[in-house]
Order: structure tokens, then C-alpha cells, then sequence
């Protein structure tokens, strides 16, 4: 009857293990897309951000190409308008990566948490196993 019994626990055993750990990977699967959707979106976001920096620097200096119909003038216009995009441009990259860092931060945090609750979880489980057979 004991072999009984201890061939159950280890059969029960190890159909927690495995469940747990199936789990586990398909947990670790769906967090690592949405870090890699988070770093994706970003990315697009940033593209985004500088295509219309670039557009709004080519219809500024094509408004003040016909204000200004001296070549010198118009090639420091060009360099200040192209400096200041670029000034614009990196403070946006700047925001738009502290805002991934939260955002990834958070989510990693997260992460954590579901980590930690399928490992009690995991640990209840195998206590009520334990339990169960003696």
C-alpha cells in the first residue's frame, strides 16, 4: 500500500512540475514579445517624431526662401533652422526614451509580480500534493 501511495506522490509530483513548468515558458514567451512590442512601438514612435521634424524644417525654409532672396542670408537661415531641429530632435529622442524606460520599467515590474505568483502558486500546489497523500 506505502508503494502505492508513493508512486501517486511522485507521479502527482511530477505532473506539477510539469505543469508549472509549461507555464512557466509560455509566461516567459508572452513577456518577452511584450518587451520587444514595447521596443517596437517605441521605435516607431521615434520615426514618427522625427519625420515631422524634418518635414516641419523643409516648410519653414521653404516660407523663409521667399521672404529672403539673398543666397547668404538663406544659407544662415538654413544652418539656424537645422540647428534648432536638431535641438528639438534630441530633447524629443530624450523624452521619448525616459518614457520607454518607465514604460519598460513598469512592465518589468509586472512581470515580477506574475513571476512571484506563479511561484506561491507553485508552492501551494506542491503543499496541497504533499498533503493530500500523507
Amino acid at each position: 500500500m506505502l508503494q502505492v501511495f508513493n508512486s501517486l506522490y511522485w507521479t502527482l509530483s511530477k505532473l506539477v512540475f510539469q505543469v508549472f513548468s509549461i507555464l512557466e515558458k509560455a509566461m516567459k514567451a508572452s513577456q518577452a514579445a511584450q518587451l520587444k512590442t514595447l521596443a517596437t512601438l517605441v521605435e516607431r514612435e521615434t520615426a514618427e517624431v522625427m519625420k515631422k521634424l524634418e518635414s516641419a524644417r523643409r516648410d519653414e525654409v521653404k516660407a523663409l526662401a521667399k521672404i529672403h532672396k539673398d543666397k547668404d542670408e538663406m544659407v544662415r537661415i538654413k544652418r539656424e533652422v537645422a540647428s534648432s531641429i536638431v535641438e528639438k530632435g534630441v530633447s524629443e529622442r530624450v523624452r521619448l526614451k525616459e518614457a520607454y524606460r518607465k514604460r519598460q520599467e513598469e512592465l518589468e515590474r509586472q512581470h515580477s509580480e506574475a513571476r512571484s505568483r506563479l511561484e506561491e502558486e507553485r508552492a501551494k500546489v506542491q503543499k496541497n500534493v504533499d498533503w493530500t497523500l500523507i
